[in-house]
């Protein structure tokens, strides 16, 4: 008899190994990008590195880039330029992975030729199977989700 508590208890055991997967993988269970890009910017600080979005609490330069300078996040035109690095990253890597999901399922475009229903096909796979992967593999994020979580420093 497993007893009263055998189903939290093994909802428990679930929560745990996802917990291990997405630290294994290096993902946050609330976010869809590495874990170091999804730290909780008022205790790590307000200056970020572009380069890989470390963030420290005073200015200076980036510690694993000794070239790049820390950005500041309470500048509005700071986070705007990087929403735009954001944004510039997302597009690519969706449209890497659209352009391969398009060439590696051409084949069912020569199926086209034949019949105009694999034409269909062929554009829903590509667009499922572009959607998938790129929930998977989505692009790095730099710019911290600051609507969450409004620091201090922000009212500076």
């Amino acid at each position: 008899d497993p007893g009263p508590h055998s189903s939290s208890l093994n909802l428990h055991q679930a929560e745990m190994h996802l917990d291990g997967l997405h630290i294994a993988f290096g993902l946050d269970a609330a976010r869809p990008y590495p874990r170091a890009m999804a730290h909780d910017v008022s205790s790590i600080g307000r200056y970020i590195c572009e380069a890989c979005g470390s963030r420290q609490a005073t200015a200076g330069f980036c510690a694993q880039h000794p070239d790049e300078p820390l950005l500041d996040l309470a500048d509005e035109d700071v986070r705007l330029l990087l929403d735009e690095f954001d944004d510039r990253r997302r597009a690519q890597r969706y449209t890497v992975i659209a352009v391969t999901c398009a060439i590696l399922l051409s084949p069912l475009l020569l199926l086209g030729l034949v019949k105009r229903f694999f034409i269909v096909v062929w554009a829903g796979a590509v667009t499922g199977l572009t959607a998938g992967i790129y929930r998977i593999f989505p692009a790095r994020q730099v710019l911290p989700n600051l609507e969450h979580e409004w620091p201090e420093w922000m009212d500076e």
